[in-house]
């Protein structure tokens, strides 16, 4: 007897297709998924990235119970039901991740309530995993180099370079059209955290001539994202043509699986694609011997502590060259005394 049950990794593509299309709407909790982020949007004023990231875990939510009216999510079952969603997609993700998944899935529940759709919220007991501190780590420049060297496409050096020597956060990148980018001026326009905007110059030569090439090349409209997503045609119709969908933007785990393909271009073993960013903070603070008021606006923190706490930590390289420092005061003291004899 045949299995007609498809694997994890043929429901994907058909996943991203129904979410791209908004097909998840078409079921009640769909419905109401589609009231809610309309909400967040133009009442609430969230921002583009944050409706985003809303839409990947809410659509999945939608079509996972396409079946279900939003009244079989009245507590108890209901928080039984959120539970089992969460584990099924995130169970054996980060901490972090899940933190995220769950205070989206709880804001909905929560709007829903309080806008008397549900008696109860069903989402009221989900606890939130507790996250414990994160460690990022800096890569040599040579390593960087070497992955930016790896990528065959022009477009791919470029973003890497964006996040890696510019700092750019994955999101900001995401994000970023071409009327972002003002080719006279040299800078980059970005939407960061928030929805707050900042103006970063791109003062690097080599990578302003390829941004320049790119532009040549590809011959982009204003309103084309920089780094859009591309899939392949039909596979009984255009199986070899390659279809570029230049005025959206990547899915946030599109962006992951891109730069996992990078690494692996490069035949280095995966690491954050944030990592980038912090090797380029930790880079900027050895450039500038330290100034953290510059690193702190070089990575755009709304205050110098995260700037210390978080991009501030230099590595073990650095702490054997100021005790080298320390050892050659030392030495010259002990030099001029008695205890050098």
């Amino acid at each position: 007897m045949n299995d007609d049950r498809l694997t994890k990794a043929e429901k994907a593509p058909i996943i991203r297709e129904m979410r791209r299309e908004k097909r998840y709407r078409a079921s009640e909790i769909g419905s109401v998924v589609g009231d809610y982020l309309r909400w967040l949007q133009n009442e609430w004023g969230a921002a583009e990235r944050s409706i985003d990231d809303y839409e990947s875990v809410l659509s999945r939510f939608a079509l996972d119970h396409s079946d279900l009216t939003l009244s079989d999510f009245e507590p108890p079952i209901g928080t039984e039901r959120i539970r089992e969603f969460i584990d099924a997609h995130w169970g054996n993700g980060a901490a972090g991740t899940r933190a995220k998944v769950t205070s989206i899935v709880k804001s909905f529940f929560r709007w829903a309530f309080e806008h008397d759709l549900l008696e109860g919220d069903p989402a009221l007991r989900v606890r939130r995993p507790r996250i414990r501190g994160v460690q990022r780590h800096a890569h040599e420049r040579e390593r960087i180099a070497a992955i930016v060297a790896a990528q065959p496409d022009l477009r791919d050096r470029v973003a890497i370079q964006l996040m890696a020597f510019l700092g750019l956060r994955k999101n900001e990148l995401r994000l970023l059209r071409w009327r972002n980018i003002d080719l006279d001026a040299g800078e980059l326009h970005v939407q960061g955290k928030g929805g707050k905007h900042a103006t970063i110059p791109v003062v690097y030569d080599r990578l302003r001539l390829d941004v320049e090439r790119l532009w040549l090349l590809s011959g982009p409209r204003p309103v084309d994202y920089f780094l859009f997503p591309t899939r392949r045609g039909n596979f009984k119709t255009k199986p070899n043509v390659i279809i570029e969908q230049r005025d959206r933007p990547k899915y946030p785990s599109t962006m992951h699986r891109w730069w996992a393909a990078c690494l692996r271009r490069a035949e280095v073993s995966h690491f954050p694609m944030h990592e980038l960013r912090h090797t380029a903070v930790t880079e900027f603070l050895r450039a500038t011997k330290g100034n953290i008021a510059l690193a702190q606006l070089f990575a755009r923190h709304a205050s110098v502590r995260t700037t210390v706490d978080v991009y501030g930590h230099l590595d073990r390289e650095d702490l054997a060259e100021g005790m080298k420092l320390l050892a050659h005061h030392w030495e010259h003291a002990l030099g001029h005394s008695d205890l050098g004899e």
